[in-house]
């Protein structure tokens, strides 16, 4: 694992042919690695880190999508065209 990344992800099949999820998380004051089991539907090492801390990770991921599309560069709420509501519905989709 490069010295940058704090945090690595690895998918098997155990002997019961059961998908797991497992990230490693390496400490980055004694460089200590901790290997993880986590939910296999986390597809995003930043959603394991939430998830292990208890996290809401599915309902940040909406929100933040849901701002970012919906809030102009001066803090206010925007409504959005059909096309826009659709393709910001699509995103959020594909992030659960």
């Amino acid at each position: 694992m490069p010295e940058h990344q704090s945090a690595q992800q690895i998918r098997a099949r155990s002997g019961l042919d059961e998908q797991i999820a497992i990230v490693v998380l390496k400490c980055p004051s004694t460089g200590q690695l901790y290997y993880l089991r986590v939910p296999p539907r986390l597809n995003k090492v930043e959603h394991a880190r939430q998830w292990l801390c208890g996290v809401d990770i599915e309902g940040i991921e909406e929100e933040y999508i849901r701002q970012r599309w919906m809030m102009t560069a001066d803090g206010r709420m925007q409504e959005l065209s059909p096309s826009q509501q659709q393709v910001m519905e699509n995103e959020i989709s594909r992030a659960r």
